[in-house]
């Protein structure tokens, strides 16, 4: 029956039949119906490029285990307000179908993947796509008592090292993990390593028109020298060990549990989720979520134990050396990406958060980890 059920192009779609269907064909309603339904939209602040809502519904002779609420993303429809990346989107015809990708590639996640993995997900009541025609949604579990984590706020030591104990689960789960090969749609992270450099190129001269005044003077000269490194920078974090990834692990991304008994982070929005290096996650985390005296207090306590719980998780032959070499790795896919992502953003779209964001992305601090790391090091200047 799932396949029969229409795909919903915008939220005006998701109507109290179109829920009683899904449920309905997924055994989540066996009898009665959804009677009629209340929207909202969350995460608009957040920047998220497509729709996102909280749908409250009101049942007619249902079984109590139906959700009272679910969240509706449908990550292809339009905002009223569109956010700048998908100002950019709009530019860029490539861009805008490797995004679809990445929205549909989140739907089999959720489908095939999630139920297997070491980590709290939000539990999917329907998933679909179509990128031919555009459209694709995902209807989930409602966590809205759980506490969002803020990118720009930053997160506490405590909350860190959860997030650690939980990733560090995740990827020895998945260390080389023959199942991994058998997702034919889960990508290599990192994508063509060539094109990568291209582009990198290609957005160093705007990025630098317009935030070459905020850079430091040692970050510039790495930034040259990656007009002939980004790329091979990209393929030697493509190298074997892999494991699966998040590839976007930032706090807007993480609920915290609200029962401080029961500590828990789920992860949401996985569209980047990929086969590759767990330091991708580790870094990303590290280097984006704590302000620069905390990090420095507690990143070796978080290193360590990252590295520990892969020990008992059964990883034997990845050494602490090594992950501290693949973090300086990192940081330098980092800056280059920092100038692929801002070198090419609509500046013309950018306001509120997502300008808060780029102006953070800019600051003395978001160089901090590249310096006290040496990431230049690895670099021929």
């Amino acid at each position: 029956m799932q396949h029969q059920l229409s795909l919903p192009g915008s939220l005006h779609d998701v109507t109290p039949d179109w829920l009683t269907g899904i449920f309905r064909a997924n055994a989540i309603l066996p009898t009665g119906s959804v009677e009629s339904i209340e929207t909202s939209i969350i995460g608009e602040e957040r920047g998220f490029t497509g729709v996102v809502a909280r749908v409250q519904l009101q049942y007619r002779d249902c079984v109590d285990s139906a959700p009272s609420s679910v969240v509706v993303k449908l990550p292809l429809a339009r905002r009223e307000t569109p956010s700048a990346y998908r100002a950019s989107l709009d530019k860029d015809n490539m861009a805008a179908r490797r995004y679809a990708e990445r929205c549909a590639r989140e739907v089999l996640f959720y489908q095939q993947i999630a139920p297997q993995v070491a980590l709290s997900v939000p539990q999917l009541y329907y998933g679909a796509a179509d990128i031919e025609a555009g459209r694709a949604i995902l209807v989930l579990e409602d966590l809205q008592h759980a506490r969002q984590g803020d990118a720009l706020e930053g997160c506490s030591a405590q909350d860190a090292a959860l997030v650690i104990e939980q990733l560090a689960r995740l990827h020895a789960q998945w260390w080389e993990h023959p199942h991994l090969a058998t997702f034919s749609w889960l990508p290599l992270w990192g994508g063509n390593a060539q094109e990568a450099q291209a582009r990198y190129i290609h957005c160093l001269e705007p990025f630098l028109q317009r935030f070459g005044s905020r850079v430091p003077a040692e970050i510039q000269t790495c930034l040259t020298a990656l007009t002939t490194q980004y790329g091979s920078i990209r393929e030697r974090l493509q190298q074997r060990p892999n494991t699966l990834v998040h590839a976007d692990l930032h706090l807007d991304n993480l609920l915290f549990s609200p029962f401080d008994a029961q500590p828990d982070v789920t992860v949401i929005d996985w569209q980047n989720v990929a086969r590759g290096r767990g330091v991708i996650d580790l870094a990303l985390f590290l280097f984006g979520s704590l302000t620069t005296p905390t990090r420095r207090a507690v990143e070796t306590d978080l290193l360590h134990r990252y590295h520990e719980s892969l020990l008992a998780g059964g990883i034997r032959e990845y050494s602490y050396n090594q992950l501290l070499e693949d973090c300086r790795l990192v940081l330098l896919w980092l800056l280059g990406a920092r100038v692929v992502s801002l070198g090419s953003l609509d500046l013309e779209s950018l306001g509120g958060r997502e300008l808060a964001l780029v102006n953070e992305s800019l600051t003395e601090d978001s160089f901090a980890a590249f310096l006290d790391y040496n990431a230049q090091s690895l670099l021929s200047l």
